[in-house]
């Protein structure tokens, strides 16, 4: 059942063009439990082409980013508008970031930071391959006041790693998809990927378990 609500979708690297909308997205989706980020910030990752959107028509509705930390890559987040959940929207975006990073890297390490009084984005990044180590870590520099403080006064972050393991369900979600997605009830979806982990599949599909199983 295709949902004539929802327009077609396309999931794609942002573009200069691409930057107020982005900085729109994030900032008014931003809360007690994220890190406020600003216009130079977004535009450098544009064009360093670490930033993904998801776009119904030209509307941005969607995004996801990576950050190139020097020895591993962090995971920013995906973020798609409410009334997509449930559409398996979120789960092909984090696919093709994922997915594209290893496209054109091999990060010696993926985490992800999680605020930890933020319970909301930890089911969702364990069903995509990152595991809660344990670990907490500060943020090297002075967090904005905006953000939620513990009883020291700090902003801790929980630290999730990613799995390499967990390639073997991208690369299978790559060779299954149909350019539709299936969400829940049976709602589908129609999903274009602009991006080479789509045009370049067959190629990556076969490396993403050899990494997987390295």
């Amino acid at each position: 059942m295709t949902d004539s609500a929802v327009l077609a979708l396309t999931i794609s690297h942002a573009k200069s063009k691409d930057l107020t909308a982005v900085l729109a997205f994030h900032q008014a989706r931003t809360d007690e439990y994220l890190w406020p980020r600003g216009y130079e910030y977004f535009a450098k990752l544009i064009e360093e082409r670490q930033v993904f959107v998801v776009k119904e028509g030209v509307t941005v509705v969607g995004m996801g980013y990576l950050v190139n930390e020097g020895d591993r890559w962090e995971f920013g987040g995906v973020y798609v508008e409410e009334r997509l959940r449930a559409r398996g929207v979120a789960s092909a975006l984090a696919c093709v970031v994922i997915s594209t990073l290893y496209l054109t890297d091999e990060p010696n390490e993926l985490i992800a930071h999680v605020h930890e009084f933020n319970q909301a984005p930890r089911g969702a990044l364990r069903r995509l391959g990152f595991e809660d180590t344990g670990t907490q870590e500060r943020p090297p520099i002075e967090p904005p006041k905006s953000m939620r403080r513990n009883d020291k006064g700090e902003v801790v972050g929980d630290l999730f790693r990613f799995k390499r393991s967990a390639l073997i369900a991208f690369a299978d979600w790559l060779d299954g998809f149909d350019g539709m997605l299936h969400g829940r009830d049976g709602v589908e979806t129609p999903l274009t990927i602009l991006a080479n982990v789509w045009t370049q599949r067959t190629t990556l599909i076969s490396a993403l378990r050899e990494l997987a199983d390295k």
